[in-house]
């Protein structure tokens, strides 16, 4: 809990008073750099303390507006982190290839610059006509430099540098033009592209998409607010359930199904749980499901699974915790080891998000810690009894 300092004190005043006039809800950002964001504005203004500031956001709207830009996050650059478009172009493109039309949401998408990164990644891969692409922030000022599509034309070459890291398969200077300090993106870019106001703090699900990407805002929030997010996230994507198991069907030896209500347990069988339902195990090896309340904003809920089944089957039960972005499953992996079950875990330091297995080694003492490339090796090995 955030101590109990004058300074705290003024600092919740204010983000209540902002909430209260403006409806921007910052209450549950991560405090220290929202601190940091305060006192250089504070400098900046030559002011005295926190309060004053509080008093100025209230009755001067233009100062507001000022400190408003000061706490929105909008570092972003075209085709950032190369590598990231890369894996995207590769692994993600060719499954939404599959899909006879696609909709993606870049949530807090700034000044726009990632959204136009994504636009032409998806015309070079041939997916542009039958995408569309929502783009939101909560900032209208950012919102429309994105409409505008004008960057400086001074980062065009780092922009240019980062396109061919990323795999760009064209000449970027095809998808701008330059005039004065100034580089617009061609109009056809924008074509399919929606540019909305939302609000990831208050506001609520965003249509059914395929694809959701987020970068770089989730940092900013504090735990609660990120789990609130996530469960935001997953109530925005389309049923893709089917495609997964059809999917997996696909490249494993194994059948892949999901599972129905007092469908009996069969060895040799990969089930997944149906979606918006929790998953349990019965003590006559049946499964059942659940649509009770959400647990770590998630329905199903891994933690739901995995204590019903260590009640179920004891020492002979084995959990896994991969790669996540919440607490979910550390409780029920907790349990599991409290039967007498085997743990494991992702490496967290090979984890693209390392939270879930992170708070999984907090929760309990693991009995392995593995990479992916063990992890699988592990997998193969249950079947050939090898822990026994």
């Amino acid at each position: 809990m955030e101590s109990v300092t004058p300074e705290n004190i003024e600092v919740r005043l204010l983000l209540e008073s902002i909430y209260l006039k403006y409806g921007y809800d910052f209450r549950r950002y991560a405090r220290a750099s929202l601190k940091r964001r305060i006192a250089q504005r504070i400098s900046r203004d030559g002011l005295e303390s926190i309060s004053h500031l509080q008093h100025k956001i209230l009755y001067d709207i233009n100062f507001f507006e000022r400190l408003l830009q000061d706490l929105s996050i909008n570092t972003t650059e075209m085709f950032r982190n190369p590598s990231f478009f890369r894996a995207l172009r590769t692994k993600v493109l060719p499954e939404l290839k599959k899909l006879p039309a696609v909709k993606i949401w870049v949530a807090g998408c700034s000044t726009g610059e990632e959204v136009y990164s994504l636009a032409i990644l998806l015309q070079e891969e041939g997916l542009y006509e039958k995408t569309l692409i929502y783009a939101t922030d909560f900032n209208q000022a950012v919102l429309q430099k994105a409409k505008d599509g004008i960057f400086p034309v001074d980062r065009i070459q780092e922009y240019t540098l980062n396109y061919q890291k990323s795999g760009g398969v064209e000449s970027f200077a095809d998808y701008y033009t330059a005039g004065y300090d100034s580089a617009i993106i061609k109009k056809s870019l924008n074509e399919n592209i929606v540019f909305a106001d939302h609000n990831l703090v208050t506001d609520s699900v965003f249509g059914e998409m395929h694809l959701i990407l987020c970068r770089n805002v989730l940092i900013y929030f504090n735990r609660d607010l990120q789990d609130r997010v996530f469960e935001l996230f997953s109530d925005s994507l389309t049923d893709s359930q089917n495609h997964l198991t059809e999917f997996l069907g696909s490249i494993s030896p194994l059948p892949v199904k999901q599972a129905e209500d007092k469908e009996p347990i069969k060895a040799g069988t990969i089930y997944l749980a149906p979606p918006d339902y929790h998953l349990l195990v019965e003590n006559d090896h049946t499964f059942s499901l659940s649509v009770s309340e959400k647990v770590n904003y998630a329905r199903p809920a891994i933690d739901v699974l995995f204590e019903t089944a260590a009640e179920v089957y004891g020492d002979k039960l084995i959990g896994i915790i991969f790669s996540g972005a919440n607490r979910d499953g550390s409780s029920g992996l907790h349990t599991i080891k409290k039967h007498g079950g085997y743990t494991v875990v992702q490496d967290p330091s090979t984890a693209l998000a390392d939270q879930m297995p992170r708070a999984a080694i907090a929760a309990t003492t693991v009995d392995q810690a593995l990479s992916v490339s063990q992890l699988i090796s592990f997998l193969r090995s249950i079947n050939q009894n090898v822990l026994q």
